[in-house]
């Protein structure tokens, strides 16, 4: 008998915890990438925004970005759906400077903090 899961923001936040971005090693979450999250229990529905740094990033990664956390929040049992939105400028510069300290090198391991 399969033990059902109480959907709260805590278990949805639980869930992506470890879900990174698939070019930076950090998790969404660290660079400001998650937004609203909503669940309704009458529709089984995690209503979820994915902030991103401009709306012109290309498709694979808006795709990777949804799969990636599609992926983690499927142990819940919900039903997901994912809008978009643009950070603000504060945002897509912790981003940015997230992004110099931890992006992935060719072989997909994170560099540290190799900038300046």
């Amino acid at each position: 008998m399969s033990r059902q899961i109480t959907i709260t923001r805590e278990t949805i936040m639980q869930a992506i915890a470890d879900v990174d971005h698939p070019e930076i090693a950090a998790s969404l979450i660290d660079l400001g990438m998650v937004g609203d999250i909503d669940y309704s229990a009458g529709k089984n529905l995690i209503s979820f925004t994915i902030v991103i740094p401009f709306m012109g990033i290309p498709a694979q990664i808006k795709q990777a970005l949804a799969y990636n956390l599609y992926t983690a929040l499927q142990p819940l049992g919900a039903d997901v759906e994912f809008l978009l939105q643009e950070m603000t400028e504060e945002a897509r510069q912790h981003f940015f400077a997230m992004a110099k300290r931890h992006w992935k090198d060719e072989d997909g391991a994170g560099c540290g903090p190799c900038g300046p």
